[in-house]
């Protein structure tokens, strides 16, 4: 099938991400009383620890180790869990820092990548987005490989007494999916996507971790964030910049995709200002704190912290309708249809979303490449 040009959006003119006045936004200072000492003593609490994990996690390059063969999702038991799983991940931390080391004394990445796939690698380093498209048999080959994960997830939905966005994926690893992991990682080179993620990131990479998503219009997590004040959502909302460093993603279409399923879409140039040093580990340790969610209670919490640390990863929400951040993203926002491609190589340290269906279901495989 022929696809439709690419359609474009301009770079986001933007200096930073959006800080928002929580002081004065209807679901936040003006819906909850002045918090009590103790509430600001509690919040800084819960906070403070995910500072350092983020800081910990950050130093030890852990973004970049793939899913060990056991692998079966996010490491469970908070911080302790966290702490606990360490040792085995230390050959691989180690190694991170000799791949640094090694790297200093050799050329950039940018400058071993294959010409027939230079542009695609600027177009990625300059936007922070590509479009790329499987052929029709390496699609069907995803397909069949996850046909029985896709089963297994749609019945497990179906029981579910609550969607979540946990309970709407399924993971793999490379003891189980190898043979996932080997096609995934072709595919992607063959496209030019490892070329690019590796000019983007400063080093060779590689499909580290695979999931597949279902989205359809029963995600009621996505919606009626604040209904509670009788605000309506954010034409912005669930915009966000990933909690991890050292990386890039990849979405892949396993059905079609349009404007009305849950298209992906990412805002051009926003990973220029990813959040870096204190900011960019404040805001990830928000969100793992769980200080970023919309639910009276944690919004509360999220207002008992001073103003400085009021950020967060997972922003969109909060973003008012006709405010000049809000008309920033939207302006530059560019959506992934299948009419387009199959494939979306993204910053995610840059802004984007996806999922939010209005019918039908989006059905989707997330690469991590680092």
């Amino acid at each position: 099938m022929d696809k439709a040009p690419i359609q474009s959006a301009p770079l986001a003119d933007i200096k930073r991400l959006p800080i928002i006045d929580y002081d004065a936004h209807p679901a936040y200072g003006k819906a909850f009383p002045k918090p009590t000492l103790k509430m600001r003593v509690k919040a800084l609490m819960t906070l403070a620890p995910w500072m350092g994990f983020v800081l910990g996690k950050r130093l030890a390059k852990m973004d970049r180790i793939p899913a060990l063969p056991s692998y079966s999702g996010h490491i469970s038991g908070g911080l302790l869990g966290r702490f606990r799983a360490l040792p085995k991940y230390l050959p691989y931390i180690l190694n991170g820092y000799k791949q640094d080391l090694v790297g200093l004394f050799s050329a950039s990445q940018h400058s071993k990548i294959d010409p027939k796939f230079k542009s695609q690698a600027d177009e990625f380093v300059e936007t922070g987005f590509l479009v790329g498209d499987l052929e029709e048999n390496e699609l069907e080959h995803l397909q069949q490989l996850v046909a029985k994960p896709i089963a297994d997830l749609r019945k497990s939905r179906a029981e579910a007494t609550e969607r979540t966005f946990v309970g709407n994926t399924r993971f793999f690893n490379t003891g189980d999916d190898k043979e996932l992991f080997d096609a995934m990682n072709t595919y992607m080179e063959k496209h030019g996507m490892l070329a690019a993620a590796g000019a983007y990131i400063g080093r060779p990479v590689k499909v580290t971790h695979l999931l597949i998503q279902i989205n359809d219009p029963n995600d009621k997590y996505f919606h009626g964030n604040f209904v509670d004040v009788n605000l309506p959502d954010s034409p912005c909302k669930y915009m966000h910049v990933d909690k991890s460093y050292d990386m890039v993603k990849c979405v892949v279409y396993l059905n079609q995709v349009g404007m009305d399923n849950g298209a992906f879409s990412f805002v051009l140039g926003s990973q220029k200002v990813r959040p870096l040093g204190f900011e960019g580990v404040l805001r990830r340790a928000v969100d793992r704190a769980g200080l970023s969610g919309s639910k009276p209670e944690i919004r509360r919490m999220f207002m008992a912290l001073p103003k400085f640390l009021r950020k967060k990863c997972t922003f969109g929400l909060d973003l008012l309708e006709g405010t000049p951040d809000c008309d920033a993203m939207l302006k530059s926002e560019l959506y992934l249809t299948s009419e387009m491609g199959n494939i979306g190589l993204f910053a995610n340290n840059g802004v984007h979303r996806g999922g939010l269906t209005k019918t039908g279901e989006r059905i989707v495989f997330f690469a991590t490449i680092a």
